[in-house]
């Protein structure tokens, strides 16, 4: 029922904004008592201008406040319409009396969603969760909740954070990712002095960085609110959570090393290419390419730009969803960062979170990072559980992973490719489908 019906919702609503302005017409000729010259010409030309002006409301305002606060507004200002079209035209119409009822029961239901639709709305979307929601936030960009588990006295409540609804990290296992999107580039970079990270507003690959000891790290993302909650500057946030946060990461956005820039990554590094910037180290971590706006962050127009801003010897690398859940998209992440001009290689680890997750890395000369990790002692590793052997190891795919790689396209830019390839495999496929080399 749940997926038929928004379809059947929405076939009914067109239907009757099709009849709406032929009977619309009619009614002015009834008002006027005569034939009105290019009557529907006019309807037609005043129901574009209006559905401009809503769709420009809607993009420049509702979209930037909760959803049920710009519901309740676009019903309220239509019930008002309705209320004026009553008052005018009372005595063309009949029953009037029904009318004024159905009226006064349409302002009631907004009376009522507006006083308790924005807590129902948090009680049914707390279903979605096995954990307790602790904090939600919601931005023009993305909905953002955190979720806390106690286990135990004697261990930590384990964090999570969702973003659209889609799991971001758990406290419990984040480290996993986290060393695995940043260890294997600062293993393979000759210099570590400049880093730029993408995306990461949580500020946990920001924490692993700095144990480096790098000059400077600049980090791009585009939510000022969620940079602003894990910098513990969230006023809505409860005082002990935000306690908590900081404390995952460290307080890496209170390093005077961090460069904090709020904006699109994507035009970000445009901007930072035609400055002449140059990075030891990019690092990745933006979210899947789930949505056609994430989809060019993955391009190969992008791979290019983030080329321009890399030093020589400089290293990429970037998450690149699931090898196993979601095939077809990590290698087309591969294989659109070698049309970009990288020697690329792939590994993989097992996020109990996540699953199997992967990365891929990018150098653009030289020998492979992997050929440049193994030259380097675990004592580097300023994390104190991973070592060289295990990093190397998880560059290693079962025999036949990459023999259908040919048929994999390129994401370019405008293409939507790794978007589509992104869909089937976690809602067509539900990523759970293994073929082996051998049937």
């Amino acid at each position: 029922l749940s997926r038929v019906f928004p379809f059947d919702l929405g076939f009914c609503i067109g239907f009757q904004i099709g009849m709406e302005i032929p009977h619309i017409a009619r009614d002015r000729e009834q008002v006027h008592a005569r034939h009105l010259e290019h009557n529907l010409g006019t309807m037609y030309g005043a129901d574009y201008i209006g559905a401009g002006v809503g769709a420009a409301i809607w993009v420049l305002v509702c979209l930037r406040m909760p959803i049920i606060y710009a519901a309740v507004g676009t019903a309220a200002l239509n019930t008002l319409v309705g209320f004026a079209f009553l008052t005018v035209y009372r005595r063309e119409l009949r029953p009037a009396v029904a009318l004024w009822l159905g009226h006064g029961m349409m302002v009631a239901v907004v009376v009522v969603v507006a006083t308790l639709g924005n807590d129902w709305m948090h009680r049914l979307e707390d279903t979605l969760f096995k954990d307790r929601v602790v904090h939600r936030l919601q931005s023009p960009y993305q909905n953002a909740v955190i979720t806390k588990r106690h286990i135990a006295p004697d261990l930590p409540n384990v964090l999570s954070l969702y973003i659209n609804g889609r799991l971001q990290f758990a406290s419990n296992d984040e480290a996993i990712y986290h060393a695995f999107l940043t260890t294997p580039a600062m293993l393979a970079a000759n210099r570590r002095d400049n880093v730029l990270v993408l995306g990461g507003g949580d500020g946990l690959a920001l924490r692993d960085l700095l144990r480096w000891n790098p000059k400077e790290v600049v980090l791009i993302d585009i939510d000022e609110q969620v940079v602003g909650l894990f910098s513990g500057n969230d006023a809505t946030a409860p005082t002990p959570l935000s306690r908590e946060l900081v404390h995952l990461n460290r307080q890496a956005f209170l390093d005077a090393r961090v460069h904090t820039v709020i904006g699109d990554a994507f035009v970000e590094v445009e901007r930072l290419a035609a400055e002449g910037h140059a990075f030891d180290v990019v690092i990745g971590d933006l979210p899947d390419p789930s949505h056609p706006d994430l989809n060019r962050l993955y391009s190969d127009y992008f791979f290019a730009r983030i080329a321009q801003v890399l030093g020589a010897d400089g290293v990429l690398a970037t998450q690149s969803t699931s090898p196993f859940h979601a095939k077809e998209a990590f290698l087309s992440i591969g294989k659109t960062m070698t049309a970009a001009g990288f020697l690329v290689e792939q590994y993989r680890a097992n996020v109990p979170s996540f699953g199997e997750w992967g990365w891929s890395i990018g150098v653009l000369s030289g020998a492979t990072a992997s050929e440049r990790i193994a030259r380097h002692p675990s004592a580097e590793i300023p994390d104190g559980w991973l070592t060289v052997e295990h990093v190397l190891a998880a560059f290693s795919f079962p025999a036949g992973y990459y023999d259908k790689t040919q048929g994999i396209a390129i994401n370019r830019l405008g293409s939507h490719v790794l978007f589509q390839y992104h869909q089937q495999s976690w809602h067509r496929n539900r990523g759970v489908f293994f073929t082996p080399a051998v049937p």
